[in-house]
């Protein structure tokens, strides 16, 4: 993928803040 699509970052964030609450 040459252009990161919104959709994508909107998941990897998605992801991140899942990870961040589950460490709490």
């Amino acid at each position: 993928m040459k252009v990161f699509r919104p959709a994508t970052w909107f998941l990897y964030g998605a992801a991140l803040v899942a990870n961040l609450v589950s460490v709490k």
